[in-house]
C-alpha cells in the first residue's frame, strides 16, 4: 500500500508540495492524516502542509458543494466558491468526426480521470492560446443517437475555421441548455445541434465573463 501511495503521489503527480484541507484523511478507513503524510514526504522528498477552512457566509467551502452546484447548472454559485469561473481544461483529441460529419465539427477533449459533474448541452467559452473567449456549444454525454456507449467531452466553437488538435483548451460552461436525447435519426439530430448553437449564441451574447462581442 505504502508503494502504490508512493507510486500516485510521486511518480503519477509529481509533487514537491502537497496542500491539503484540515479535514484530510486518506487511506483505509480513512487512518491516514496530515502527519502521516508530512512523514512520508520526509522519506518521499515532498512538503505536506494544511491549509484552514474556508467560509463563505458563514458556510464551510467544500468540493462537494462546488460539485453540487455545477451539476445544478449553478455556474455563477460554482465561481463564487471557486473564486474563479468553473473550468475542464484539456487536450483536443482525435474523435469519430460524427460531429464534422453532420455539419457540426466539434473539438474533443481527453477527459480527467475522475468523473464531471456535467451531463448535457451546455452554452460555454472556449479559452486557449490565440482564442481569447470563444463562443461555443458543449456537449457531454454518451451521443445515444450514433450509438455511443463511453462519455465524450466536445465543444462546437461557432464560426470558428482551423485545426485544434493537440492544442489545449478550457472549457467554461454557463449555463445548462437541456439533457442529452436520443433522436430518430441523424438528420434530427444535426436539426437539433443547429438550435442549440444558436441557444447558446443568444446565451453568451449576454454574458459578462467573455470581454468580447459574440456575434
Amino acid at each position: 500500500m505504502l508503494r502504490q501511495r508512493r507510486r500516485i503521489v510521486e511518480a503519477l503527480l509529481g509533487a514537491r508540495y502537497v496542500l491539503v484541507g484540515d479535514d484530510f484523511r486518506f487511506g483505509h478507513g480513512r487512518r491516514g492524516d496530515l502527519a502521516l503524510l508530512r512523514e512520508q514526504g520526509r522519506r518521499w522528498g515532498y512538503e505536506a502542509a494544511c491549509m484552514g477552512t474556508v467560509a463563505q457566509e458563514g458556510t464551510r467551502v467544500s468540493s462537494t458543494r462546488v460539485r453540487e452546484a455545477v451539476a445544478d447548472g449553478r455556474f455563477a454559485e460554482a465561481e463564487a466558491l471557486l473564486g474563479a469561473p468553473y473550468r475542464v481544461s484539456g487536450r483536443v483529441v482525435r474523435g469519430d468526426a460524427v460531429g464534422r460529419r453532420l455539419g457540426w465539427p466539434t473539438a474533443n477533449l481527453k477527459l480527467p480521470p475522475a468523473p464531471l459533474p456535467l451531463a448535457g448541452i451546455y452554452a460555454g467559452w472556449a479559452r486557449g492560446p490565440g482564442l481569447g473567449a470563444w463562443p461555443a456549444a458543449v456537449s457531454v454525454g454518451v451521443r445515444p443517437t450514433v450509438g455511443g456507449r463511453r462519455t465524450v467531452f466536445e465543444a462546437h466553437l461557432i464560426g470558428f475555421r482551423g485545426d485544434l488538435y493537440g492544442r489545449h483548451l478550457a472549457i467554461e460552461p454557463v449555463r445548462w441548455l437541456r439533457a442529452e436525447e436520443r433522436f430518430d435519426d441523424t438528420a434530427a439530430l444535426a436539426e437539433q445541434i443547429g438550435d442549440d448553437v444558436e441557444a447558446a449564441r443568444r446565451v453568451l451574447c449576454n454574458d459578462s465573463h467573455s470581454g468580447e462581442a459574440v456575434t
